[in-house]
């Protein structure tokens, strides 16, 4: 999810939104753009692409952007 830049538009168009990042420092950033306006529709995880903590199928889509 890295700062939010992708998630954040998202989420306030009234998507639901995971954003997962492996770094604390970006998910901090991310949060610190976040406001209450967005109702709980962003969430945000400490995670990488190898362990995600979801079932099969649990969203609709997914994007990986800037994935090494």
């Amino acid at each position: 999810v890295g700062t939010g830049r992708l998630a954040l538009p998202l989420a306030r168009d009234g998507a639901r939104v995971v954003g997962i990042d492996a770094s604390p420092l970006m998910l901090g950033c991310a949060g610190e753009k976040s406001s209450t306006e967005l109702g709980g529709r962003l969430s945000l995880l400490t995670g990488d692409a190898h362990h995600l903590p979801f079932a099969d199928r649990a969203f609709d889509f997914a994007i990986c952007k800037s994935v090494l």
